[in-house]
């Protein structure tokens, strides 16, 4: 039988319910921020850097020096790979086992500091901080937009707290859905600036002085249940309603039908589940969620991966010299598709168990239109192959939450089990 997205008799009517589905999930709205930024005060944590003592604030250039002796150059993640490449990523690092933070009160601050931040991010009690880095970002110094890879079990964001150092440039850039902020840590006292780690920020180039900053993870705590985060529980009915109407129609026609809505935020396949998503995106699950229990429908979530490969362009050199990194670093747009393809990456339940991988996406079933555009995708770039010429494969992948009627969750599953 046929499904509700494809019946031509009811095709009007069903892209109408299509079309009120998705502006009644748009329609969900938070008041929660993607990043956010405070003063601290002047606080000394007590920095001790193994084979040089402690650190005295505000930082003088002599300290500042000696500790980037102690330092190395700054990594950037770029798929599965960890490269060092100071033309995308130029700055100083000390991983937490070369310094302690010896004054005891910090703790103390730091827990009202991150309490503060999953206020502010609508995050909840249950997040703890991870010291990750020190950073020293001399003159020059800067890291290129960029998302941050999940650096921990249940990590959800980044907090970065500012040292008093004097310095010019390094504000931090956010970039979140067409919303921009920009945050400038203090040269006199500690500050912070937090955001969730799958928005795209930058460090613009340090102009002068050094930035000198603490990184830590933010996580949450798995052995706890989450709760709302402070949400406020949105008025449901339009959605009910509409939810309703699309179930009603969909008995009528047969046992396939299922829709999807792209989240606002990115998960890893490691990391989604419902107590993981952020803001409006656990908004609009916990709404579906609710509603799943007055009506016959079943809720997961899942990463959507679309895959598109062909030719591209190419240097004279990369003829020359195919097996050589640096001819294969960078970003190769695609010239000529030769093949695109969709897939479910992985569909979980709501406790972020596996439920099945590698089924392939019908995308007409995705309510948004534009799902995939202006992702920044996955590369895997390959030069000259004796006589073949240079391909590159490039990966999108998006965050969804499937809706399927009940009744067809059975054959919704058994048409996408996983490939042998």
């Amino acid at each position: 039988m046929a499904s509700c997205w494809s019946d031509s008799d009811t095709e009007d009517e069903m892209m109408g319910l299509r079309s009120s589905l998705l502006n009644a999930l748009d329609a969900i709205e938070t008041p929660a921020a993607f990043a956010s930024s405070g003063e601290i005060g002047f606080v000394d944590p007590g920095v001790f850097v193994h084979g040089m003592g402690p650190i005295y604030l505000p930082l003088e250039e002599s300290q500042a020096r000696q500790m980037i002796e102690q330092a190395h150059q700054a990594p950037y993640g770029k798929g599965s790979e960890t490269i060092i490449d100071t033309s995308v990523r130029n700055t100083w690092e000390l991983h937490s086992g070369q310094f302690e933070l010896r004054r005891p009160s910090w703790n103390t601050l730091l827990e009202r500091v991150v309490a503060g931040v999953a206020r502010e991010l609508d995050l909840d009690s249950t997040v703890h901080a991870e010291l990750y880095k020190m950073l020293i970002y001399e003159e020059g110094a800067m890291f290129k937009p960029h998302t941050d890879t999940e650096k921990a079990p249940g990590m959800v964001a980044t907090l970065v707290i500012g040292l008093p150092s004097a310095h010019e440039g390094g504000e931090v850039v956010v970039n979140h859905r067409g919303q921009q902020k920009t945050f400038k840590l203090s040269n006199t006292q500690c500050s912070y600036a937090s955001w969730y780690s799958d928005v795209v920020h930058e460090v613009l180039p340090v102009t002068s002085g050094y930035r000198w900053v603490l990184t830590y993870n933010l996580a949450l705590d798995a052995s706890q249940p989450r709760p709302a985060g402070g949400l406020q529980p949105p008025d449901n009915s339009y959605l009910y309603k509409t939810l309703k109407l699309w179930v009603e129609q969909d008995a009528s026609l047969g046992p396939t039908s299922h829709f999807w809505y792209q989240l606002d935020h990115e998960y890893t396949e490691a990391s989604i589940s419902l107590r993981a998503l952020k803001t409006r995106d656990l908004a609009c699950v916990q709404a579906l969620y609710e509603i799943s229990t007055m009506l016959p429908v079943d809720i997961f979530l899942a990463v959507l991966e679309k895959t598109e490969h062909g030719t591209c362009d190419y240097d004279d050199d990369d003829r020359y010299h195919p097996y050589d990194a640096m001819y294969t670093e960078g970003f190769h747009p695609l010239e000529d598709v030769t093949s695109t393809t969709y897939e479910v990456k992985s569909l979980v339940d709501l406790d972020g168990k596996k439920v099945l991988r590698g089924r392939t996406l019908d995308t007409k079933s995705i309510l948004q239109a534009d799902c995939f555009e202006d992702i920044s995708p996955e590369e895997s770039y390959r030069g000259y192959l004796g006589n073949e010429g240079p391909d590159v494969t490039h990966w999108y992948r998006v965050t969804a939450v499937a809706v399927v009627a009940r009744c067809s969750t059975a054959s919704f599953l058994l048409g996408g089990l996983p490939k042998k």
